[in-house]
């Protein structure tokens, strides 16, 4: 009895200041806890938002420069498969008398080479017919006259297709060059079929120069573990900086 009188009388005689302190103390730290991570997690979330911004800025100023390229290239691919001298090449190249193909090749090249002569992000435009014509632009280095385009790894799902309208390939090998003259180790290529009324008879193929394309992803400030890459309508890569993936 004696030692509990003891004790309370030693609580009663405390200051008011030490019992307050005995709980205050728990109190600021659970208050200083509580308010460090709900300060935390409004900065993580406006941090988080902020950079989302940012990335979709920047997606969609890479957007804008690579759709530039690629809508540009439909105007010299439509005005080759609309003219006379390719449609006569695509249709009768095997019927030609040797004078009749040289003259034709010339004026084709000379077409070509007038709509292409200020369009540097086209690296070759080639035109293959289903009856063994083939032709590029007198700018670029020659392709192989023994190429087999149409049987091609990254051309032959596409033939096989026969779909109507520009359609794009994803990063290839430009093996349609000899090996000294070779102007790029890849391309991306858009590709458009030629039709006579219902019939297919051949393919524009338009070389997307990868150097511009690089330089346009090369030129992003992403953080060290982002990436852009390009995909087509069905989710297929076009393009991707890293060309392992």
């Amino acid at each position: 009895m004696n030692n509990l009188f003891k004790r309370f009388k030693h609580f009663a005689n405390r200051s008011i200041g030490n019992r307050i302190s005995i709980f205050f103390i728990p109190f600021t730290i659970v208050l200083i806890t509580t308010v460090g991570m709900v300060s935390f997690i409004k900065y993580y979330s406006t941090l988080k938002d902020q950079i989302i911004r940012d990335t979709m800025k920047i997606i969609e100023q890479v957007g804008n420069n690579v759709d530039f390229y690629f809508t540009d290239i439909k105007t010299p691919m439509a005005m080759i498969a609309r003219n006379n001298n390719v449609v006569q090449a695509l249709k009768n190249y095997g019927e030609m008398t040797p004078q009749e193909r040289l003259f034709i090749e010339r004026d084709i090249e000379a077409f070509t080479y007038n709509i292409n002569s200020f369009k540097s992000y086209i690296g070759d435009l080639i035109i293959v017919g289903n009856n063994g014509f083939k032709l590029n632009l007198r700018t670029s280095s020659r392709i192989l006259y023994n190429y087999d385009f149409l049987n091609a790894d990254w051309l032959k799902e596409l033939v096989e297709k026969s779909e109507k309208g520009i359609q794009y390939i994803s990063t290839h090998e430009c093996d349609y060059y000899p090996k000294t003259e070779l102007p790029y180790d890849k391309i991306v290529s858009a590709v458009l079929p030629v039709y006579d009324n219902t019939q297919n008879i051949g393919y524009i193929i338009c070389d997307i120069n990868l150097r511009k394309l690089n330089r346009i992803f090369d030129s992003l400030n992403l953080s060290h573990d982002g990436v852009i890459f390009m995909v087509d309508q069905q989710g297929k890569i076009i393009f991707h900086p890293n060309e392992e993936n």
